[in-house]
């Protein structure tokens, strides 16, 4: 899986990676994954399968189906507001992704994993997001939602 900082989530360089997998979806059945407590390191996938979109984007993907969901956290790190000095856009994290013609996702984030705020849709590959956009400086989760054609290759979610 590659090289994870040992207190501070799955870290490569000045980049943090999605280290736990909160719950997902599929065939119509949300499966939600009882992360284990404390930052070691390594990805935590919980009682959930090894679903391959914790860590460093390696080209090993988890496809949504149509309709389908997942739902991801930096519970080691945080997603922040980068901000720039001229006021132009500044993307905060990128979501490592193969994106069907025609197919998008809604992309949603949290600070506590249960009050989620729409930020905009996933319909190119690997897109990048700011938080800028919700006037939000920190956040902990991603939500995936699928909006109906299925087939989107998620690989990673890294924020800068």
């Amino acid at each position: 899986m590659g090289d994870f900082g040992a207190q501070d989530g799955l870290v490569i360089g000045a980049h943090h990676f999605a280290d736990t997998l909160v719950s997902y979806t599929a065939e119509s059945k949300l499966n939600t994954c009882d992360p284990k407590l404390g930052c070691n390191g390594q990805p935590d996938f919980g009682t959930c399968p090894a679903i391959p979109v914790l860590g460093i984007n390696d080209g090993v993907t988890y496809t949504l189906g149509m309709n389908d969901r997942l739902e991801l956290s930096f519970r080691c790190s945080s997603i922040n507001e980068q901000g720039s000095p001229d006021g132009t856009p500044s993307p905060d994290f990128k979501i490592w992704a193969t994106v069907p013609q025609g197919s998008s996702a809604v992309v949603e984030v949290s600070f506590d994993g249960e009050n989620y705020t729409s930020l905009f849709f996933l319909s190119l590959n690997n897109q990048e997001f700011d938080l800028d956009l919700i006037e939000a400086t920190t956040e902990r989760f991603v939500r995936i939602s699928d909006t109906g054609k299925g087939g989107i290759k998620i690989d990673a979610i890294e924020a800068y």
